[in-house]
């Protein structure tokens, strides 16, 4: 099920540009496969019973191409039935900075460019034709450390930051409202000493646990379970991983998730190095 074109633009714009980023995000840096990735096809399948069989049924599929700096250059993002639904350009200058993004049907149109840089911060500015503007920050590591979001429908903007460890690793994320920029949310990333994610705390604003998510892993560096925490009310969801197919890097390829013992998700990875 993809959802409308508006929707998808909007999710589109926070995955390029708030950190949602697979290559930074905690999240969902777990699961990016290890090398110089050119093309990476990932696929992920419904398990469902149909006239009493249990089939495979297409949910989602992103084609996502890289250059040669491990910047995504574009997403092809595909229809339940297989054909295409969008594809989303970015381009780039020599140094790396996010120069525009467009994609083919038409919503989303963006032009880049560094406006300043002072205090070891460097600040892209995104002009979108719909007439609202993203600002971004990168501390001297190159590491995003604010998103300002200006939305010109509304007349309003909204902010996130980000803080990193001495190792790199994001550690917090801070939300705050559009209405007048105060804290809502936070984010806390926790890490074990072999530098992998260990447990995610999501915070209200007065510093309140809501929820946690608490993850583990295999000798291989491969997640294999992840317990979701619900504070208020008190619920607690489990979900595991099993890998069925890997490639020589050691990515996998094919790999299932499971809940209660069955088997609700199949996930399928084509991997292209340089």
């Amino acid at each position: 099920m993809i959802p409308n074109k508006t929707i998808l633009a909007f999710t589109i714009l926070i995955c390029v540009f708030f950190n949602v980023n697979a290559q930074n995000d905690p999240i969902t840096k777990q699961d990016l496969p290890k090398g110089r990735i050119r093309l990476l096809v990932e696929a992920g399948f419904y398990i469902k019973t149909i006239e009493k069989k249990q089939q495979a049924v297409l949910r989602s599929k992103i084609v996502r191409t890289y250059n040669v700096d491990g910047k995504t250059t574009q997403e092809v993002i595909y229809r339940d039935n297989g054909s295409v639904f969008d594809k989303v350009n970015m381009t780039y200058d020599r140094e790396g900075n996010k120069t525009g993004i467009k994609n083919l049907a038409g919503t989303i149109d963006g032009t880049s460019k560094v406006t300043g840089q002072k205090n070891g911060i460097k600040t892209v500015r995104t002009v979108f034709k719909s007439g609202n503007i993203v600002l971004n920050k990168y501390n001297i590591k190159d590491q995003k450390v604010e998103d300002l979001v200006y939305d010109s429908s509304k007349g309003n903007a909204s902010k996130t930051t980000y803080v990193y460890d001495k190792n790199g690793h994001e550690t917090e994320r801070n939300v705050f409202s559009k209405k007048d920029m105060k804290l809502v949310a936070r984010l806390n990333f926790y890490y074990d000493a072999k530098d992998r994610l260990i447990r995610i705390e999501s915070r209200n604003n007065l510093g309140k646990i809501l929820s946690t998510k608490a993850f583990k892993y295999n000798s291989n560096g491969l997640k294999v379970s992840m317990i979701t925490t619900n504070v208020n009310p008190n619920l607690v969801m489990a979900e595991e991983y099993k890998y069925e197919r890997m490639d020589t890097k050691g990515n996998w390829l094919k790999s299932a998730v499971i809940k209660n013992g069955t088997v609700i998700e199949v996930r399928e990875r084509e991997i292209q190095y340089y």
